[in-house]
């Protein structure tokens, strides 16, 4: 039996223009923050979709346009600070 391709899980973060922070769970913007469930951690979106519609929102309340939707695809990571490398940069790192 032939099963359907995989399909790419894509992660997508809504970024702020103006500064590169990050939109977090409680709303706010943070330039420097972990991932997991707490509050103060990285909004990680499976759908653009989603991250489109919050991106949409912000972007109406503000007088000018202030944030964009970044997509990372499965095999692209991004730490603590927001710099964004592939899994071969992981592993060699931790080598």
């Amino acid at each position: 039996m032939i099963g359907w391709p995989r399909r790419q899980k894509n992660h997508h973060y809504v970024i702020n223009e103006n500064t590169g922070a990050r939109l977090c769970q409680d709303g706010k913007w943070r330039n420097h923050a972990n991932f997991g469930s707490t509050p103060s951690c990285v909004k990680k979106w499976n759908d653009k979709g989603w991250a489109i519609r919050k991106m949409n929102q912000l972007n109406q309340k503000s007088t000018c346009p202030i944030a964009y939707v970044l997509t990372l695809p499965e095999n692209q990571y991004m730490d603590a600070s927001g710099k964004v490398f592939t899994e071969e940069e992981k592993t060699s790192n931790n080598t």
